[in-house]
């Protein structure tokens, strides 16, 4: 091999193919910069070369062959070293390619990250807008809504004061006539209570006379009472004795010897009977007496309750000259605290009555309590936009650490793309410079085929498969860098700063707007405040108005009074005569029926009587319903199933299909009997029947199935319709 093959051979790199001028005419030239440091190693031996500026042509004076053999041995040593060299570089340049790939897939991360918080603030910037636009509208809403309800409650507040004040007016007019009516009742009062003083007096003497004279009636009539079951008992015994004496009469007018002991009866029954009429006429005058005693003691029951009635007067005539006194010392306890409220006020204030000053003091408690509240939600909402301030400017200030580290490292791009293209420039010229080499190994080729290396052709390829992936990796770099600097650009373009200012002036012009109205709501709140609360202070003074004219006309009612009183005399009379009345009854004998008992049963039978015409009412009611549910029912029936079904009286049902022609055409059902659920069967002695007489054997008498023969008729009957033929 020539030594000029053995340059060849050291120049061109392993794993090359074999057409080496088309392989690097293919590939990339800014990849050479990895291999350019051991370039000069090979420009400085084939500068001594006679073949670098002409090939082609041979030298005049050519070395002897052991010369060229040593000279051929020491080239190979330093292309092995030269290669070594080469491996160890390509080996740094790899690592420094990896490094680089990871700080670029670093900062693209860094990069996408800046751009997601800022598409997040965008996006929060953008929901707070629509949320303030919301509660804008929400406010404006809530704004009318807060002006109808004043309407309203101005439009009421001036109809309750209209009505106050007739109401009050009427008040005032009613208060002067009862002080009138107060003042004459309480002259008439004095004139009255001094005569009922005189008068109660008398009768005071008069009821003690009375009951004296009552409690000696009493006793009277007690005795008499005594006296008068005595001789009852006494008449008893003699009506025996006359009994006896008249069957012993009976027995001695059939004896006529015993003539003279009928004398001596008779004549003890003429003395009986005399003692018995005197003892008759005493009873009567001791019933007068016992009738007078008795209207008498009505006469001293009558005063009583007079008297009673008469004092209840003097305890109300009383308890008004106590609330008039109580009402003239509350009269001046109020005017003295007027006078002390008049002490505190000014010549110049325009308050002359107190309400105007509670009213004056409640404005300035709802006005106080609106301003604090405005303070709390002030002092809120300035300690919340600091919050969000100081957090903007640490956002701001992470920005724009972000921002000067994004513009170091474009900067830092930017050099390296500068250093790239002047690499590759360099790369170009040096593989023209190869290129022409390799023309000339491959004319040394041509001349030596038998002295061709194939390892350092393998070589060569391997080396253009390493160069091919790193421009892969360079280009792929390259567009990451343009795909950075295409993003850095569109952050920094002004339109987006146009639109967040835009969207900044949208936020700073509705926060106005909302400020605005949280006055205008603040103000309309104190003013519904000051109506709610004179509202709550005129119902509560209808109240107490309402409550005082109550107390003014209410009507007593004693719980002894005479009314009661003689309605309880007259029950528990009632309950003793009726007790009386059944002993009496239990008693009698005799067949008579008392005209009590006969009212009695008269009473008994004219309750019945209305009881049997309220039931009569409902029954016919009940009848009605019956008969409108009834036809209803029917009416049901006929249209859904095509029969009228009319029941008959002894249980029997009578069934008209809607297609019969003629009256005549009817089913009867039966109940039966023997079955024990309620069904029908036919009763089949009509000729109606006799025409059907296959449906009725073979649904009925077979099957027992009235509703299908009541379907297999209808379709029958439907059948020699001329509806039916029309189809």
């Amino acid at each position: 091999m020539s030594f000029w093959g053995v340059m060849r051979d050291q120049m061109l790199l392993p794993d090359q193919s074999r057409n080496v001028n088309t392989g690097i005419t293919n590939r990339d030239s800014t990849l050479y910069i990895n291999i350019r440091t051991s370039i000069p190693l090979l420009t400085v031996e084939m500068s001594s070369s006679p073949f670098v500026d002409k090939p082609d042509e041979a030298p005049d004076d050519v070395e002897s062959p052991v010369r060229s053999v040593q000279r051929a041995q020491s080239s190979q040593k330093l292309t092995s070293l030269s290669t070594r060299k080469m491996e160890e570089e390509i080996e740094t340049l790899r690592y420094q390619l990896s490094t680089s790939i990871d700080e670029r897939e670093r900062d693209k991360v860094r990069y996408e990250s800046s751009i997601r918080e800022l598409e997040n603030k965008v996006k929060t910037e953008g929901q707070r807008a629509d949320s303030l636009e919301s509660d804008q509208l929400f406010l404006f809403e809530k704004q009318k809504e807060i002006a109808d309800t004043l309407e309203r409650a101005r439009e009421e507040f001036d109809q309750e004061r209209q009505q106050m004040q007739s109401s009050m007016a009427e008040l005032r007019a009613k208060c002067t006539d009862l002080e009138t009516q107060l003042a004459d009742q309480e002259a008439s009062a004095r004139s009255t209570t001094n005569r009922l003083q005189t008068q109660i007096s008398d009768v005071e003497a008069e009821r003690d006379n009375f009951a004296s004279t009552f409690d000696d009636l009493n006793g009277q009539v007690a005795n008499l009472n005594e006296q008068l079951s005595a001789k009852q008992k006494t008449i008893v015994e003699q009506a025996e004795e006359i009994d006896q004496l008249k069957s012993t009469n009976f027995n001695l007018k059939h004896l006529e010897s015993q003539q003279e002991s009928a004398d001596i009866v008779r004549n003890e029954l003429k003395e009986q009977v005399e003692y018995i009429h005197k003892l008759e006429a005493q009873i009567e005058s001791q019933n007068a007496q016992i009738k007078r005693l008795t209207e008498d003691h009505q006469l001293v029951e009558i005063v009583r309750e007079e008297k009673a009635a008469l004092e209840v007067k003097l305890r109300s005539l009383q308890d008004a000259q106590e609330s008039a006194a109580s009402n003239e010392l509350l009269l001046l306890q109020l005017q003295q605290e007027k006078q002390r409220w008049a002490s505190f006020l000014e010549k110049d204030d325009s308050y002359s009555t107190p309400e105007d000053i509670v009213r004056a003091l409640m404005h300035e408690r709802v006005e106080k309590a609106g301003l604090l509240d405005q303070l709390g939600r002030a002092e809120a909402d300035s300690s919340a936009e600091r919050e969000r301030n100081e957090a903007l400017s640490k956002q701001l200030e992470d920005i724009r650490d972000q921002l000067a580290e994004a513009k170091d490292q474009h900067n830092n791009d930017l050099d390296n793309i500068t250093r790239l293209e002047n690499q590759k420039q360099l790369a170009v010229k040096e593989a023209t410079m190869l290129r022409e080499q390799l023309k000339s190994y491959d004319d040394e080729e041509k001349l030596a085929k038998d002295q061709y290396d194939e390892t350092k052709s393998q070589r060569i390829e391997e080396l253009e498969r390493l160069l091919d992936s790193s421009r892969k990796e360079l280009d792929t770099i390259s567009k990451q860098l343009s795909k950075k600097e295409s993003e850095i650009t569109i952050l920094n373009s002004p339109a987006k700063r146009r639109r967040s200012e835009d969207h900044g002036d949208r936020i700073s012009e509705s926060l106005r707007k909302i400020r605005g109205l949280q006055v205008e709501l603040d103000r309309t709140k104190v003013q519904l405040a000051e109506k709610t609360k004179e509202i709550e202070a005129y119902e509560r003074r209808v109240a107490s108005l309402e409550e005082a004219g109550t107390t003014r006309h209410r009507i007593l009612q004693l719980r002894d009074n005479p009314t009661s009183r003689h309605e309880a005399i007259k029950a528990s009379m009632l309950k003793a005569l009726q007790k009386e009345n059944e002993a009496l009854l239990g008693k009698q004998k005799a067949t008579m029926v008392p005209v009590s008992t006969v009212d009695r049963l008269r009473e008994e039978i004219k309750e019945l009587e209305r009881d049997v015409q309220e039931q009569k009412k409902s029954k016919e009611r009940l009848s009605t319903v019956y008969k409108k549910l009834s036809t209803e029912l029917r009416q049901t029936v006929y249209s859904l199933l095509g029969y009228q079904v009319d029941p008959q009286p002894n249980k029997k049902v009578k069934v008209k299909s809607m297609f019969a022609t003629s009256e005549d055409e009817v089913l009867t059902f039966a109940p039966d009997t023997k079955s024990k659920e309620k069904k029908f069967i036919l009763i089949d002695d009509s000729p109606y029947t006799k025409q059907h007489e296959n449906l009725v054997t073979f649904w009925i008498k077979e099957r027992n199935d009235v509703p299908s023969f009541l379907s297999a008729l209808t379709l029958e009957l439907y059948d020699q319709t001329t509806k039916a033929r029309r189809f």
